[in-house]
């Protein structure tokens, strides 16, 4: 009997290693480097598994679907698959670790946010399709990866030798979305935009708030001259900020910084990078803007000099060029101005003026802001104020709650007499 058990669990473990064995094969001890060299000796795409080990769905896709046999039959046909674990933990095998450089080059290359994210590249290297969240079945998941086959860069490269059809250029859109192409998503959405009739339609509304990035761009006129309808879709006050950060990026960017670049991520995330420039001409600056947007000048003014001068980590003229506008700056945003104050300055004056600027933020509801009030329990701190900033701290994390765990480790480190910046 006890043999019978044995061959019977031995045949059990024997099935199990050969249903994984017909799954998606994953390359082992392979650098990126060798993983696109082997697909283009093999005349393969390559697929990319992005996961992190805290990742359900992550989990359930090792789980459930990769370990089929149909996905394996189609994986291992068409594609050379890598996986690539996207955070680090003290338990990483040094296979992992070895790939910590390139997943996190991978994450920024292709503003990879959640997870899983699975991406497809062409034998050549080129990204040709993207998928994000799990599937439940291995035929979806195949449905779902055949597009990459399909070929998003040879929509491109119609587009770039002249493809201007309506219906075609809509497609691109949808297909530059879906792959979070943030370079190419512009210029397509922009040559539809001009075949359009309408451009007050929601759809082309929507289009405009996600493309215009010029004050030549087809919607830049719709959201200046037509906010009422465009808000209307878009939400209040969406025009405005809109055609404030063209303005900026147009007129005001270029003299801030040398030969500086904008990188939009998507979801409101942008950098600007480059050399800042020393000697910018302000009034030169503000003479243009009251001459081409008089109605946005003052606006663009009081949030273009404090950027300017954290760019520059000029702390003093940071802090006077935010309070010469005061009066005309929100409540969030001075507590914002006030925040970077105690995070990064050092001079006591500075430090003093932002405790001001946070003590006047706590007025009607920012009493009992949570975030309004830490700033200024941080800022009481940092200027010596231990005992106050100690028991205006207690209260935002009263205030918070559950949210509010962080808060009681600054408690603990004001507490100890610790740098809490």
């Amino acid at each position: 009997m006890r043999t019978q058990l044995f061959v019977i669990l031995f045949l059990v473990i024997e099935v199990a290693e050969a249903q994984n064995a017909t799954g998606v094969k994953f390359e082992q001890g392979l650098s990126w480097a060798q993983v696109q060299e082997k697909a283009k000796q093999e005349n393969k795409y390559i697929f990319v598994d992005v996961f992190t080990t805290w990742c359900g769905p992550c989990k359930l896709m090792d789980r459930d679907v990769f370990p089929r046999q149909k996905v394996g039959e189609f994986f291992n046909a068409y594609f050379i698959s890598v996986k690539v674990q996207a955070d680090t933990t003290e338990k990483d095998t040094e296979e992992v670790r070895k790939w910590h450089e390139a997943a996190r080059a991978l994450a920024k290359a292709y503003n990879i946010s959640s997870y899983p994210t699975f991406l497809f590249f062409d034998p050549e290297g080129e990204l040709v399709h993207r998928l994000n969240g799990g599937s439940p079945t291995g035929e979806e998941f195949i449905a779902k990866a055949e597009a990459a086959l399909g070929g998003y860069h040879r929509q491109k490269r119609q587009f770039q030798t002249g493809e201007r059809d309506p219906a075609f250029l809509l497609g691109l859109i949808k297909s530059a979305q879906l792959m979070n192409d943030r370079e190419t998503l512009p210029a397509v959405t922009n040559e539809y935009l001009a075949t359009q009739q309408d451009l007050l339609t929601e759809e082309n509304l929507r289009l405009i708030s996600t493309a215009t990035a010029r004050t030549t761009d087809p919607g830049f006129a719709v959201l200046r001259d037509r906010a009422d309808r465009a808000d209307s879709v878009l939400g209040e006050g969406t025009s405005r900020e809109i055609v404030r950060t063209v303005v900026f990026d147009e007129l005001v960017f270029p003299h801030l910084k040398i030969n500086g670049v904008k990188k939009d991520y998507g979801g409101g995330m942008v950098s600007y990078s480059g050399e800042v420039n020393k000697d910018v001409d302000w009034e030169e600056i503000e003479k243009r803007l009251n001459l081409e947007f008089p109605d946005l000048a003052e606006e663009i003014m009081v949030t273009s000099k404090p950027m300017y001068y954290k760019w520059l980590q000029d702390w003093p003229a940071f802090v006077s060029s935010v309070s010469s506008y005061r009066s005309k700056i929100d409540k969030t945003r001075l507590n914002s101005y006030a925040n970077d104050v105690f995070l990064f300055s050092e001079d006591p004056q500075s430090l003093r003026q932002a405790l001001g600027w946070s003590r006047g933020t706590l007025v009607g509801d920012n009493k009992k802001n949570p975030l309004f009030l830490s700033t200024y329990a941080n800022l009481l701190y940092k200027t010596g104020k231990k005992e106050e900033a100690i028991k205006v701290m207690e209260e935002a994390a009263e205030l918070a709650g559950e949210g509010g765990g962080h808060l009681t480790e600054v408690i603990a480190k004001m507490k100890s007499g610790k740098e809490t910046w």
